[in-house]
C-alpha cells in the first residue's frame, strides 16, 4: 500500500509571503486534512513551494484537481495528452517572457478559476510548482 500524506510540515519563505511545504511527496494521494492545510497556507501567504518533486503530468494534474476543477490551458502549448497543463518553456537564447504581453497565469481573464496548472520545463533548481490563487 502506498504511503499517504497525513500531516503538513511548513516553514515560511519570508516574513510576509510564501510557505514552503516540507516532506510531501506529491506523487502520493493527499488526504482531506492535508489538502485543507495546504490550501489555507496558499490563501494566507499567496505562494506555496514544494521542493524536489519529480512529477509526471498525471501526478501534477491529480494534485491540482484536489483544489478544484482545472480548466484547459488557454493561449499556451500544452503537455501532450494533458490539455489542462500549460507549458512554460522557452529556448535559452529567448529573453522575452513566456506569453509576451499577457499573463500566463490568466490573471487577465474576467472569470478566473481557483486552480491553474503550469509545468516548468528545464528549470534550474530550486524548482517550485507554480500554484497561486488567481
Amino acid at each position: 500500500m502506498a504511503s499517504r500524506n497525513t500531516a503538513v510540515k511548513m516553514r515560511p519563505l519570508s516574513a510576509n509571503t510564501g510557505m514552503e511545504i516540507l516532506g510531501m511527496d506529491l506523487r502520493q494521494p493527499m488526504d482531506d486534512a492535508a489538502c485543507s492545510e495546504v490550501r489555507a497556507a496558499l490563501v494566507e501567504t499567496g505562494v506555496i513551494v514544494f521542493r524536489d518533486q519529480m512529477l509526471e503530468p498525471a501526478h501534477h494534474l491529480a494534485f491540482a484537481q484536489r483544489f478544484g476543477p482545472v480548466p484547459d490551458a488557454e493561449f499556451l502549448e500544452t503537455v501532450p495528452g494533458f490539455p489542462q497543463i500549460g507549458l512554460i518553456a522557452k529556448a535559452e537564447h529567448e529573453t522575452r517572457n513566456v506569453g509576451g504581453n499577457w499573463h500566463s497565469d490568466t490573471a487577465s481573464i474576467r472569470r478566473r478559476r481557483w486552480v491553474r496548472c503550469f509545468m516548468p520545463m528545464n528549470c534550474r533548481p530550486p524548482v517550485a510548482i507554480p500554484c497561486s490563487p488567481t
